[in-house]
């Protein structure tokens, strides 16, 4: 078992997940975020809140419903 194999593997894997969260994010961002008008709701002058929202349910959903799998799992065996 090579350790560049394992790098790759974190590598392929995490970078799954931050595209279909931000996929996820823009999408509701474009999808609910036109049909209402959050950008009113500021918390500490900052951060809008549907940001926050959308990042949350980013997460939940990308947790509950995505199984990523790597090329490289098949070079890993332990």
């Amino acid at each position: 078992m090579s350790v560049p194999y394992r790098v790759l593997d974190k590598i392929s894997k995490a970078s799954t997940y931050v595209f279909v969260f931000c996929l996820l994010f823009i999408a509701q961002k474009y999808l609910f975020g036109l049909f209402f008008d959050l950008k009113e709701f500021v918390l500490f002058n900052k951060l809008y809140v549907y940001e926050l929202i959308f990042s949350i349910t980013s997460i939940l959903l990308v947790k509950r419903f995505i199984i990523v799998r790597s090329p490289y799992e098949k070079y890993l065996k332990d």
